[in-house]
């Protein structure tokens, strides 16, 4: 009889359980099992992938693409087709419209954000308001918080936003200075650098979804679909109209893509040959990506009070948004795009001098007066005796013929206009070649003192 009541009661205990259980929605479902994606015993061997996925790429690559499929896109071409899919896939997503911050953010960690929003739909159907996740931490992207970061306690310790809007936004305050980064791009960025620069998605969805928890082999296949209609949906509203100034004046120069051995993969010039060290040759394409799509611009070689309209705006993303001379902001923002930073603990460098006097080991200091011959990939330190401080200008090279230099930098005038001017003087990113053994570029007594190069 004892056995017969324990037996009862065990029964109504697990009916109990198991009716309580199953009361949760399928989204619910969705985001309490698993680390990455959910982990559900129920469907078809769900967490046992057996595919070694390693080398399995992305269409149209992991880095921000400067084109896809051939075609030149912009920034806003990229978020319009990500506003699009969005609105077709899921109506009511908690990332609807936010295309354009989508792409901000993805191009300050120089990362697809086509990437960033299939992860989005894979984890959370694109932030669905009924998401369990999104419910508790606004985290539509399955990521897990680190001890100390924000978080929720679920089914793992979830890494938790402010709202949906902030975990795709590198500018929302709580992201600013965030341990292992904020938002969803700059925390890919942080924990999976060379995997993104040589499209390794195999190798990130390894980690980000691993198979003890995942169908990581479906997680990647999915991925590839959904970035693959992305790109369709781009370049279908691209390629009738070529990439012109982009659509707003508030727009932010692009990044650019790589390919899979994590070269730059804009046609450069000749300066780019093959003897040169990948660094600088990813230096000096992004350096002549960055100048194409600046003259791209109406205005931009005006004389005299230039209208071209990132003038006042479209520095921001080299000087993450500080309203200051930006020369040494844009030669550290290329180095940090090209994987080699010029700091070991903060990528960005604002000060002339401080580069002038850099102490990263990656990095050789030659003065002018050494005998050193410049190489496409250097650093240019300008120099003048007649203002302080002294070391007053910053640009890059990127051709070298016979005594003959050829620059680009930010902060130094338009194509007609290379008199030297600060943030709010119509300055923009532009080339020039003179001799580089006696330069006098900005009809002072300016000299290139000394060449800082990536060894």
């Amino acid at each position: 009889m004892i056995k017969r009541i324990l037996s009862l009661v065990i029964g109504i205990i697990f009916i109990f359980s198991f009716t309580n259980v199953y009361a949760l929605s399928q989204q619910q479902w969705n985001s309490l099992y698993g680390d990455s994606i959910y982990y559900d015993p129920n469907q078809n061997n769900q967490g046992c992938s057996t595919t070694n996925s390693s080398g399995q790429s992305a269409p149209g690559g992991l880095v921000f693409p400067i084109t896809i499929n051939s075609v030149p896109v912009s920034s806003a071409n990229l978020a319009d087709a990500i506003n699009t899919w969005i609105s077709q896939k899921n109506p009511y997503s908690e990332l609807s419209g936010l295309g354009s911050i989508i792409v901000a953010s993805a191009q300050n960690s120089n990362i697809n954000p086509f990437f960033i929003v299939s992860i989005a739909q894979k984890e959370s159907s694109l932030a669905s308001p009924t998401d369990y996740n999104i419910i508790h931490a606004n985290n539509a992207f399955g990521r897990e918080a680190a001890p100390g970061q924000p978080s929720f306690q679920g089914s793992h310790l979830w890494y938790k936003w402010n709202s949906v809007k902030d975990s795709v936004n590198y500018l929302a305050n709580s992201n600013k200075n965030a341990v292992g980064g904020g938002d969803e791009a700059s925390y890919l960025r942080a924990e999976f650098n060379n995997m993104l620069n040589s499209n390794n998605l195999g190798g990130v969805m390894n980690t980000y979804a691993p198979s003890g928890q995942n169908n990581t082999a479906q997680y990647i296949t999915q991925i590839q679909q959904w970035m693959g209609e992305l790109n369709n949906l781009v370049t279908q509203s691209s390629s009738s109209s070529s990439v012109s100034s982009g659509s707003s004046s508030t727009s932010t120069p692009q990044s650019l893509q790589s390919n899979s051995s994590g070269s730059c993969s804009v046609n450069c010039q000749s300066s780019t040959s093959s003897n040169l060290s990948q660094i600088r040759q990813q230096v000096v394409c992004l350096a002549q990506a960055q100048l194409s799509i600046w003259k791209s611009q109406p205005g931009y070689t005006s004389n005299g009070s230039n209208n071209f309209s990132y003038a006042h705006t479209g520095y921001l993303i080299y000087s993450q948004d500080r309203p200051e001379e930006w020369c040494a902001d844009f030669v550290s923002w290329i180095f940090h795009q090209a994987g080699d930073p010029l700091s070991q603990t903060d990528w960005n460098i604002s000060s002339v001098a401080n580069i002038a006097s850099i102490q990263n080991p990656k990095f050789t200091v030659h003065n002018q007066g050494s005998g050193y011959i410049p190489q496409p990939g250097d650093i240019a330190i300008h120099y003048s005796n007649q203002i302080s401080p002294p070391y007053y200008h910053i640009n890059i090279v990127v051709a070298v013929t016979g005594n003959s230099v050829t620059l680009i930098g930010g902060d130094q005038g338009g194509a007609n206009n290379l008199n030297y001017g600060g943030s709010n003087s119509g300055s923009v990113v532009s080339e020039y070649t003179d001799n580089f053994s006696s330069n006098n570029f900005f009809g002072g007594s300016d000299n290139i003192y000394e060449y800082v190069s990536p060894n």
